[in-house]
C-alpha cells in the first residue's frame, strides 16, 4: 500500500487557492518535469507547511523582473499567488497566478 500524504499534498494545485495568498519564498527549487513539460518549481510555505509550487514562464518572468535571474536571489522575499481562469489545450481550466508581494 502506498501513502498519498506527502505526494499529495507537497505540490500546491489552482483548486488549492481560495482567494489570493501571500506567502514567503523558502527555497530556490529548480527544473522539474511534469505532464506538460518543464516547469521552474520554488519552495514557499504555506500555512506553516512547506509546500512547492511550479512556475509558468510568465510567472517566472515577473519573478526574474523583480528579483534578478538566479532563484537564490528570490529567496525570503514574498509572493502573492492567486488563481485565475485560462483555456489550456482547448478547455477552460484554473491557473496559479503569481507576482512579487514585495
Amino acid at each position: 500500500m502506498v501513502d498519498t500524504t506527502d505526494y499529495a499534498f507537497e505540490y500546491i494545485a489552482a483548486a488549492d487557492i481560495k482567494e489570493e495568498v501571500t506567502v514567503p519564498i523558502v527555497e530556490a527549487g529548480g527544473m522539474e518535469e511534469s505532464e506538460f513539460g518543464s516547469f521552474l518549481f520554488i519552495g514557499i510555505e504555506l500555512n506553516s507547511q512547506g509546500r512547492k509550487v511550479a512556475l509558468n514562464k510568465s510567472n517566472t518572468r515577473r519573478l526574474s523582473d523583480a528579483w534578478g535571474r538566479k532563484t537564490e536571489a528570490w529567496v525570503g522575499h514574498k509572493i502573492k499567488m492567486s488563481a485565475i481562469d485560462i483555456v489550456a489545450y482547448g478547455k477552460k481550466t484554473k491557473s496559479i497566478y503569481v507576482e512579487p508581494a514585495d
